[in-house]
C-alpha cells in the first residue's frame, strides 16, 4: 500500500514538474524569427582564405547552401543576408546550436570599418564574444538599407551534428533566456552543492560506505550539469574548452558508482544474486567508461556515440535488474529502484525533445528527474543511516547488559569464593584447636600415667585417665564434619558418586585436601606422621586411578 502510494504521487509531481518546466521553456525559449534571413550562401573552396581576400571574391563564387554536410576540419565562409525588417532590434544574435568549434564574424559598419567577433565550442571563454549557455553565438547589428550582410568563418573539429541549424535572436529574448537560465542554474547548482555538502558531513561523521559511494554519484552527475551549463567553464575552466567539451564522458562513469552504491544499499538484504550481478556489472562498466575516455582522446565523435549507446544500453540493463529484483528487496531499495526511474524518465524526455525540436531547455526534463531521484535516494540513504544507527544502538546496549550482568555474576562468585574462603580458614583454625586439645590430652595422659606409679593418689589418678581417654576417643570430628558440609554442602554427595569405594578415613583425608591444607597441616590435625599422611594420600590416588601426571589437589578441589 505505501509503495503504491508513493508511486502514485511521485508520479504525479513528475509530470506537475514536466509541465510547469515545457510551461516555462515555451515562454522563454528563444523563438526563430518569421524568416529573417533572405540568403545563406556558401564558400565551398575557401581554406586559408581571410576577411580581406573574401571581400575581393566575386559574388557568384557563393552558392546557396542546401544542407550539405560540412566536414571536419575544414574551414568554410558563409555570407547571410539578414532583412532588417524582420529583426525586431539593433543588437541581435545569430546562433548555430553548438555546431561550430571556430566561428567568427565581419560585419562592416556604416563607415566601412571592419568589426568582428569570435564564439565556437574550442574558442576560450574570455575570447568569445557572448558568455553563457551557448558557445558559438554570434552578435550583430541592424546594417545598411534593407538587409545586414554579415561574412562567417567557421570550422567544426569534433562536433557531432551533421544538419547546420541556424536561427536569429532578439537581443530581448536573448537576454530573457540566458537570465532565466541563469537563475534556473544557479537554483539547481546551490540545492545540488546543499545535498553534496550535506551528505559529505555525514560521510565524515558515520564513515558509512553507502554515503561516500552516493556522494560520489551525486558529485559525477553534478560535474556533468555544471559543465553542460558552461558553469565549469566561466569559472574554473575558462582557458580549457575542449577540457570541458571532455566532461560529458564522466557522465559514463555515472552507471558503475551507481551499481556500486546499490551494491551498498543491498549489503543487509537477502539478495547475493542481485549482490553478485552489481558487482561485475560495476566492473565491467567501469572498464568500458575507461575505454570510451581513451578513445575520446583520439577520435571525439566515435567516442561520444559509444557514450550514448553505452548509456542506453545500461539504462535498459537496469531497469531488467528493477524488474527482476523489485520484489525482493526491503521498501527503502524498492523507494530508490522508483527514484531511478525518474531520472531514466528525465533523460529519454530531454533526448526525444531535443531530437524532435532542438532546444536549450531539453537538459531541464533531465534535471528535473534528477532532481526527484535525489529526493528519493536522500529520503532512502539517510533511513538506511539511521537505521544502521538504531541496529548498532541496540547491539552496543546489548552488549552492556551482557557485560553488566557478566560483571554481577563475578561479584557474586567472588563474594561466595571470599565466603567460602572465610569459612574454610575458619574450619582450619577449628581443626587446629581441636588438634591442640587433643595433643594437650596426650600430654595429660602420659603425664598421669607418669604419677600413677605412686600410690597416694592413685584413684583419683584412675578417675581421671579414664575421663581424659573417653573424651580423646569422643574426638570433635563429628562436629568439625558438620561445618565442613554446611561449607561444601555437595563435597561428600560428589565425592560418594565418583569414587564410591572410599573409606571414612579417605574421605577425611578428601575433606582435608578440598580445605588445600599441606601434609604437614593434615599431620598436625589428625596427630599422625607426615610419613602417615603422605601413605594415605598414595593409597587414595591409587583408589581413584589416578595417573601420575594428574594432581590430586586440582582433582578434589573440583569436586562439589
Amino acid at each position: 500500500m505505501f509503495l503504491r502510494t508513493v508511486r502514485s504521487y511521485s508520479i504525479i509531481i513528475f509530470s506537475l514538474l514536466l509541465i510547469s518546466v515545457t510551461a516555462l521553456a515555451d515562454k522563454n525559449n528563444p523563438p526563430l524569427l518569421p524568416d529573417p534571413i533572405a540568403e545563406f550562401l556558401i564558400l565551398n573552396d575557401s581554406s586559408g582564405l581571410e576577411f580581406s581576400e573574401i571581400q575581393k571574391i566575386s559574388p557568384e563564387k557563393f552558392s546557396d547552401y542546401e544542407g550539405e554536410k560540412l566536414h571536419l576540419n575544414k574551414t568554410y565562409w558563409f555570407k547571410v543576408e539578414i532583412l532588417n525588417s524582420e529583426l525586431e532590434s539593433d543588437q541581435s544574435y545569430i546562433h548555430f546550436y553548438n555546431y561550430f568549434s571556430r566561428a567568427e564574424v565581419f560585419q562592416l559598419d556604416p563607415d566601412s570599418t571592419v568589426v568582428s567577433a569570435k564564439s565556437g565550442t574550442l574558442v576560450p571563454a574570455k575570447e568569445r564574444a557572448v558568455k553563457g549557455l551557448f558557445k558559438d553565438i554570434l552578435p550583430f547589428r541592424m546594417s545598411g538599407n534593407s538587409t545586414t550582410t554579415l561574412f562567417i568563418k567557421a570550422d567544426k573539429e569534433m562536433e557531432l551534428i551533421d544538419d547546420l541549424n541556424v536561427s536569429i535572436l532578439s537581443d530581448d529574448t536573448f537576454n530573457r533566456f540566458i537570465s532565466f537560465n541563469t537563475d534556473v542554474q544557479s537554483i539547481f547548482a546551490g540545492a545540488i552543492f546543499i545535498v553534496f555538502l550535506l551528505n559529505l558531513i555525514l560521510f565524515i561523521l558515520s564513515h558509512e560506505r553507502l554515503y561516500f559511494w552516493y556522494i560520489t554519484y551525486l558529485a559525477i552527475m553534478t560535474i556533468f550539469f555544471l559543465s553542460y551549463a558552461q558553469i565549469l567553464e566561466r569559472s574554473v575552466l575558462s582557458n580549457y574548452p575542449k577540457f570541458d567539451l571532455y566532461l560529458i564522458f564522466n557522465l559514463a562513469f555515472h552507471i558503475p558508482i551507481y551499481a556500486l552504491f546499490l551494491n551498498e544499499l543491498l549489503r543487509e538484504e537477502n539478495v547475493p544474486n542481485a549482490r553478485g550481478f552489481l558487482k561485475k556489472f560495476a566492473l565491467v562498466t567501469f572498464v568500458c567508461a575507461c575505454i570510451i575516455y581513451v578513445i575520446s582522446r583520439n577520435n571525439y565523435l566515435l567516442s561520444a556515440k559509444l557514450n550514448d549507446l553505452f548509456l542506453f544500453v545500461n539504462i535498459f540493463l537496469l531497469i531488467g535488474f528493477f524488474f527482476v529484483f523489485f520484489r525482493k528487496v526491503s521498501t527503502t531499495a524498492k523507494v530508490v529502484f522508483i527514484g531511478t526511474q525518474f531520472i531514466v524518465i528525465g533523460g529519454f524526455a530531454s533526448i526525444v525533445t531535443d531530437f524532435i525540436k532542438y532546444s536549450p531547455f531539453h537538459v531541464f526534463y533531465y534535471q528535473a528527474g534528477f532532481s526527484l531521484e535525489l529526493i528519493f535516494f536522500t529520503i532512502s540513504v539517510n533511513y538506511m543511516h539511521h537505521k544502521n544507527k538504531l541496529t548498532k544502538t541496540k547491539a552496543l546496549l546489548k552488549n552492556a547488559q551482557i557485560e553488566t550482568e557478566y560483571l554481577r555474576k563475578t561479584i557474586e562468585i567472588n563474594e561466595l569464593n571470599s565466603t567460602i574462603d572465610q569459612k574454610n580458614r575458619n574450619l582450619v583454625s577449628k581443626a587446629i584447636l581441636v588438634s591442640e586439645k587433643e595433643q594437650l590430652i596426650e600430654k595429660l595422659i602420659d603425664e598421669l600415667q607418669q604419677l600413677k606409679s605412686g600410690e597416694a593418689a592413685k584413684p583419683d589418678i584412675d578417675r581421671m585417665l579414664s575421663s581424659l581417654r573417653t573424651n580423646h576417643h569422643n574426638n570433635n570430628w563429628p562436629e568439625f564434619e558438620l561445618h565442613f558440609k554446611n561449607v561444601h554442602p555437595r563435597f561428600y554427595e560428589s565425592l560418594n558418586e565418583k569414587y564410591p569405594d572410599l573409606t571414612a578415613n579417605e574421605r577425611k583425608v578428601c575433606a582435608f585436601i578440598k580445605l588445600n591444607l599441606s601434609t604437614k597441616e593434615i599431620s598436625q590435625i589428625t596427630g599422625k606422621s607426615i610419613n602417615t599422611i603422605n601413605v594415605a594420600r598414595a593409597r587414595l590416588r591409587k583408589k581413584m586411578k589416578l595417573n601420575s601426571s594428574e594432581n590430586i589437589s586440582t582433582i578434589i578441589a573440583n569436586i562439589g
